[in-house]
């Protein structure tokens, strides 16, 4: 299997805030799946951030394992925010988003009315899924090219 953490680093920026970002060494396919889990939006440390977290919980195997995806539901709801004042600042950080235009789209198609911090708490866990989901897409999609490519050698070899 193929781990992915190990392509994800922690920096700090001239202000001493830390971001995530991947490694020069990553494989193309990760930078892509980075890049779709950003949804046509500019590099966003939030999204990294989350990127990185799904990485992690691939790799422990909590993500990623499950075909039908209740993996993916669990770990998305056990990332949510849940004090008000972080959630809603990254409501007003992510806002203008296309990430966070498309979570509230999906939080519309599922019904989500209520109070403010409710709707807020259901566009983030939209997008964090979104966001997952496009790690494991692209990590099952690898792992599939590498088993491909050993059981070619396997067969070429006499």
């Amino acid at each position: 299997m193929i781990k992915l953490a190990q392509y994800f680093k922690r920096d700090k920026r001239a202000d001493g805030k830390t971001f995530h970002t991947l490694h020069d060494n990553r494989p193309e396919w990760l930078q892509e799946a980075v890049r779709e889990a950003h949804q046509t939006d500019l590099p966003n440390d939030w999204i990294y951030e989350t990127c990185s977290a799904a990485a992690d919980a691939i790799d422990g195997g909590y993500l990623g394992a499950d075909k039908y995806g209740d993996d993916l539901h669990e770990w998305a709801d056990g990332q949510v925010e849940i004090y008000t004042k972080p959630l809603l600042q990254w409501v007003a950080d992510m806002c203008l988003s296309s990430t966070y235009s498309n979570a509230e789209s999906e939080a519309d198609d599922l019904g989500v009315g209520g109070d403010t911090v409710k709707r807020a708490m259901c566009v983030q866990y939209c997008a964090i899924r979104a966001i997952g989901q496009a790690m494991v897409d692209a990590w099952r999609e690898a792992c599939e090219a590498q088993e491909d490519e050993a059981s070619e050698e396997s067969e070429a070899s006499p």
